[in-house]
């Protein structure tokens, strides 16, 4: 495969989450507001992605 371009998307409040995707060399690329309801309320998610030149 010649994949050049991973993409995940991760709730703002999973700093787990986006602190392992940090690690592995994701950057954040964009907050989409208002993206999912859980638990009676609308919450963000980041969009995250790794290039590989």
């Amino acid at each position: 495969m010649n994949v050049s371009r991973i993409e995940v998307e991760v709730y703002t409040e999973n700093q787990a989450a986006i602190g392992l995707y940090e690690k592995h060399g994701f950057v954040i690329e964009g907050t989409c507001r208002n993206y999912a309801f859980r638990n009676g309320q609308y919450v963000d998610a980041h969009l995250m992605a790794r290039v590989v030149a």
